[in-house]
Protein backbone atom coordinates (compact mmCIF):
# COMPACT_ATOMS: atom_id res chain seq x y z
CA UNK A 1 0.00 0.00 0.00
CA UNK A 2 1.53 3.88 -0.88
CA UNK A 3 1.49 5.61 1.84
CA UNK A 4 1.28 9.36 1.41
CA UNK A 5 2.68 12.57 3.65
CA UNK A 6 0.50 15.46 2.30
CA UNK A 7 1.53 18.49 3.92
CA UNK A 8 2.29 22.63 3.38
CA UNK A 9 5.44 23.33 4.59
CA UNK A 10 7.65 27.00 4.92
CA UNK A 11 10.90 27.61 3.99
CA UNK A 12 11.82 26.77 8.01
CA UNK A 13 9.82 23.83 7.89
CA UNK A 14 7.04 24.99 9.90
CA UNK A 15 3.39 24.09 9.39
CA UNK A 16 1.41 25.49 12.28
CA UNK A 17 1.37 27.66 14.61
CA UNK A 18 -1.01 27.61 17.90
CA UNK A 19 -3.04 24.76 15.73
CA UNK A 20 -3.65 27.38 12.79
CA UNK A 21 -1.92 27.81 9.36
CA UNK A 22 0.61 30.46 9.37
CA UNK A 23 -0.56 31.28 5.55
CA UNK A 24 -3.79 31.54 3.18
CA UNK A 25 -3.72 29.61 0.09
CA UNK A 26 -7.28 29.02 -1.06
CA UNK A 27 -6.03 26.61 -3.95
CA UNK A 28 -4.05 24.85 -1.44
CA UNK A 29 -7.43 23.59 0.46
CA UNK A 30 -8.95 23.25 -3.03
CA UNK A 31 -5.76 20.57 -3.84
CA UNK A 32 -5.95 19.02 -0.75
CA UNK A 33 -9.81 17.85 -1.39
CA UNK A 34 -8.67 16.67 -4.32
CA UNK A 35 -5.46 14.97 -3.32
CA UNK A 36 -7.57 12.90 -0.25
CA UNK A 37 -10.91 12.46 -1.57
CA UNK A 38 -11.75 8.65 -1.96
CA UNK A 39 -9.06 7.56 0.39
CA UNK A 40 -8.33 7.05 3.95
CA UNK A 41 -6.88 10.16 5.79
CA UNK A 42 -4.83 9.59 9.33
CA UNK A 43 -4.19 12.25 11.13
CA UNK A 44 -3.62 13.42 15.03
CA UNK A 45 -6.63 14.50 17.20
CA UNK A 46 -5.33 18.03 17.85
CA UNK A 47 -5.22 18.13 13.43
CA UNK A 48 -8.98 16.96 13.60
CA UNK A 49 -10.07 19.26 16.50
CA UNK A 50 -8.64 21.92 14.50
CA UNK A 51 -10.31 20.60 10.94
CA UNK A 52 -13.65 20.37 13.44
CA UNK A 53 -15.41 17.39 12.10
CA UNK A 54 -15.22 14.00 9.83
CA UNK A 55 -14.21 14.85 6.14
CA UNK A 56 -16.72 13.82 3.76
CA UNK A 57 -16.08 11.00 1.35
CA UNK A 58 -13.29 10.00 3.34
CA UNK A 59 -12.26 7.16 6.06
CA UNK A 60 -11.20 9.57 8.79
CA UNK A 61 -8.42 7.40 11.21
CA UNK A 62 -7.46 9.47 14.36
CA UNK A 63 -4.21 8.48 16.04
CA UNK A 64 -4.80 9.30 19.73
CA UNK A 65 -3.26 8.34 23.19
CA UNK A 66 -6.97 9.30 24.74
CA UNK A 67 -8.52 5.90 25.08
CA UNK A 68 -11.73 7.38 25.90
CA UNK A 69 -11.63 9.78 23.30
CA UNK A 70 -13.98 9.12 20.30
CA UNK A 71 -16.13 11.46 17.62
CA UNK A 72 -18.79 10.16 14.82
CA UNK A 73 -17.77 9.37 11.48
CA UNK A 74 -13.98 8.83 13.02
CA UNK A 75 -12.15 5.45 13.19
CA UNK A 76 -10.01 5.73 16.70
CA UNK A 77 -6.61 3.38 17.05
CA UNK A 78 -3.78 4.03 18.67
CA UNK A 79 -0.86 2.70 17.20
CA UNK A 80 0.80 3.52 13.95
CA UNK A 81 0.31 -0.37 12.90
CA UNK A 82 -3.81 -0.01 13.55
CA UNK A 83 -3.83 3.22 11.91
CA UNK A 84 -2.42 1.45 9.03
CA UNK A 85 -4.04 -1.56 9.01
CA UNK A 86 -7.93 0.41 9.48
CA UNK A 87 -6.40 2.18 6.31
CA UNK A 88 -6.45 -0.92 4.29
CA UNK A 89 -10.00 -1.89 5.25
CA UNK A 90 -10.95 1.14 3.63
CA UNK A 91 -13.36 0.94 0.17
CA UNK A 92 -14.50 4.09 -1.53
CA UNK A 93 -18.20 4.37 -2.06
CA UNK A 94 -17.68 5.39 -5.58
CA UNK A 95 -16.73 1.81 -7.44
CA UNK A 96 -15.07 4.08 -10.40
CA UNK A 97 -12.51 5.87 -7.79
CA UNK A 98 -9.18 4.12 -8.60
CA UNK A 99 -7.99 5.29 -5.07
CA UNK A 100 -8.72 3.04 -1.95
CA UNK A 101 -6.95 2.40 1.09
CA UNK A 102 -5.96 -0.58 -0.87
CA UNK A 103 -3.90 1.38 -3.37
CA UNK A 104 -2.80 4.43 -0.78
CA UNK A 105 -3.57 6.25 2.64
CA UNK A 106 -2.45 9.71 3.53
CA UNK A 107 -1.18 11.15 6.62
CA UNK A 108 -1.94 15.02 6.83
CA UNK A 109 -1.14 15.70 10.23
CA UNK A 110 0.74 17.30 12.48
CA UNK A 111 3.89 17.24 13.44
CA UNK A 112 4.03 14.26 15.08
CA UNK A 113 2.43 12.26 13.19
CA UNK A 114 4.57 13.00 10.42
CA UNK A 115 7.72 12.27 12.40
CA UNK A 116 5.90 8.84 13.44
CA UNK A 117 4.76 7.56 9.89
CA UNK A 118 7.74 9.10 7.72
CA UNK A 119 9.70 5.35 8.14
CA UNK A 120 6.20 3.94 6.25
CA UNK A 121 6.05 6.91 3.85
CA UNK A 122 6.25 6.04 0.22
CA UNK A 123 5.66 9.04 -1.07
CA UNK A 124 5.78 12.97 -0.69
CA UNK A 125 3.11 15.53 -1.61
CA UNK A 126 4.55 18.98 -0.26
CA UNK A 127 3.57 22.68 -0.91
CA UNK A 128 6.83 24.01 -0.60
CA UNK A 129 5.40 27.75 0.62
CA UNK A 130 8.10 30.46 0.37
CA UNK A 131 7.72 32.15 3.63
CA UNK A 132 9.59 31.85 6.81
CA UNK A 133 7.00 32.13 9.43
CA UNK A 134 6.95 31.97 13.18
CA UNK A 135 5.53 28.53 14.74
CA UNK A 136 5.18 25.88 16.82
CA UNK A 137 5.14 22.53 14.44
CA UNK A 138 7.65 21.63 12.26
CA UNK A 139 7.38 18.93 9.74
CA UNK A 140 10.21 16.43 10.09
CA UNK A 141 13.79 16.72 9.00
CA UNK A 142 14.07 14.94 5.35
CA UNK A 143 17.05 13.16 4.75
CA UNK A 144 17.80 14.12 1.00
CA UNK A 145 19.12 11.50 -0.97
CA UNK A 146 16.08 9.24 -0.22
CA UNK A 147 13.91 11.00 -1.93
CA UNK A 148 13.00 11.15 -5.96
CA UNK A 149 10.93 14.29 -7.05
CA UNK A 150 9.16 13.13 -9.98
CA UNK A 151 6.96 15.93 -10.37
CA UNK A 152 7.05 19.69 -9.50
CA UNK A 153 5.52 23.00 -10.41
CA UNK A 154 5.95 26.68 -8.92
CA UNK A 155 2.74 28.88 -8.53
CA UNK A 156 3.83 32.69 -7.94
CA UNK A 157 2.05 34.80 -5.07
CA UNK A 158 -0.25 37.56 -5.59
CA UNK A 159 -0.99 40.17 -3.06
CA UNK A 160 -2.48 38.14 -0.67
CA UNK A 161 -0.76 34.88 -1.35
CA UNK A 162 2.81 33.83 -1.14
CA UNK A 163 4.62 32.21 -3.86
CA UNK A 164 5.24 28.34 -3.20
CA UNK A 165 5.81 25.12 -5.26
CA UNK A 166 4.20 21.91 -5.13
CA UNK A 167 6.09 18.71 -5.41
CA UNK A 168 5.24 14.97 -5.30
CA UNK A 169 8.08 12.74 -4.25
CA UNK A 170 8.93 8.82 -3.79
CA UNK A 171 10.94 6.98 -1.69
CA UNK A 172 13.99 5.38 -3.22
CA UNK A 173 15.87 2.43 -2.03
CA UNK A 174 18.93 2.90 0.00
CA UNK A 175 21.03 0.95 2.25
CA UNK A 176 21.02 2.29 6.07
CA UNK A 177 24.88 3.05 5.84
CA UNK A 178 23.28 5.46 2.49
CA UNK A 179 21.01 6.89 4.27
CA UNK A 180 22.26 8.14 6.86
CA UNK A 181 25.23 9.94 4.87
CA UNK A 182 23.14 11.66 3.37
CA UNK A 183 21.15 12.99 6.18
CA UNK A 184 20.67 16.59 5.73
CA UNK A 185 22.55 18.43 8.35
CA UNK A 186 19.98 21.88 8.55
CA UNK A 187 16.87 20.06 7.48
CA UNK A 188 15.72 22.94 5.17
CA UNK A 189 13.36 21.56 2.61
CA UNK A 190 15.63 20.89 -0.40
CA UNK A 191 15.41 17.92 -2.78
CA UNK A 192 17.74 16.60 -5.62
CA UNK A 193 17.06 17.87 -8.87
CA UNK A 194 13.61 16.69 -10.40
CA UNK A 195 13.23 14.53 -13.11
CA UNK A 196 10.42 16.48 -14.95
CA UNK A 197 9.51 20.28 -13.84
CA UNK A 198 6.16 22.22 -14.87
CA UNK A 199 7.23 25.99 -13.90
CA UNK A 200 3.78 27.33 -15.16
CA UNK A 201 1.08 24.89 -14.05
CA UNK A 202 0.06 23.05 -10.84
CA UNK A 203 -2.57 20.80 -13.33
CA UNK A 204 0.08 18.18 -14.20
CA UNK A 205 0.25 16.75 -10.46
Amino acid sequence: MKVTLVAAVAVNRVIGNRDELPWHIPEDMRFFRTATMGKAIIMGRKTFDSIGKALDGRKNIVLTRDVDWKHPGVTVVHTVQDALAEATTWIPADPYNPYGAAHEAVVIGGAEIYTLFMPHATNLTLTEVHLNPVGDAFFPKLRLGEWDRVETARVFGTPTTPSYRRSVSRRRKLTPIAVKTLESPTGRIKFPPPKHTDATSYRNI
